[in-house]
């Protein structure tokens, strides 16, 4: 079977589409684990970011977001609508809306009169993708905020009776990864 040239250009499409997407799920696991590698994995070594009170350089955003974050004992992402545009075979823009829950400490605060809160932010990943050779990364990023909800705690918090996500590498979703490399 032979596929037309309007076929392989579809299937490139939506293969394109597709690995940026994973690119973007990847992203907020890393940050949601604190795994800075898999993080720095999504950006080409010279992508530039705007993201909240940082701009500058993929090098200067890790040590940023991992300085932040380090005294967040909580962090979830969810995306949502991703729009994404090809410009080319190797050039694309997208728009990636998430929601990022966080739990703020007195300690990640930096301050002990700062009372335990939950932010929940809305917002928007204004992406420029580039292909150069080995997968589809992040050449730009700009972060527009939407809205931001702040929640006191109120030390009446429950927690699950099941397992309880970590922030690293201990995270039950590595020893399934684990599990599927062994099986590989």
């Amino acid at each position: 079977m032979t596929l037309t040239e309007t076929e392989i250009r579809r299937l490139r499409r939506v293969l394109a589409l597709q690995d940026i997407r994973d690119l973007m799920s990847r992203y907020a696991r890393g940050v949601d684990r604190r795994d800075w590698d898999q993080v720095r994995d999504c950006y080409h070594p010279d992508a530039r970011d705007e993201h909240g009170s940082y701009r500058g350089s993929v090098a200067g955003f890790i040590e940023w977001v991992s300085a932040r974050h380090a005294g967040i004992p909580a962090c979830v992402h969810f995306l949502g609508n991703s729009t994404v545009e090809l410009e080319s075979d190797t050039r694309a823009v997208g728009e990636t809306y998430f929601v990022a829950l966080q739990r703020n400490t007195p300690e990640a605060e930096a301050g002990a009169e700062a009372a335990p809160r939950d932010d929940i932010v809305f917002g928007r990943y204004l992406d420029r993708f580039e292909d150069r050779g080995a997968g589809w990364r992040i050449a730009a990023r700009q972060v527009v905020y939407d809205l931001v909800q702040v929640k006191p705690l109120d030390g009446r918090e429950r927690q699950p009776a099941g397992p309880f996500g970590r922030r690293d590498t201990t995270d039950p979703v590595f020893a399934l990864l684990g599990r599927l490399a062994d099986a590989g």
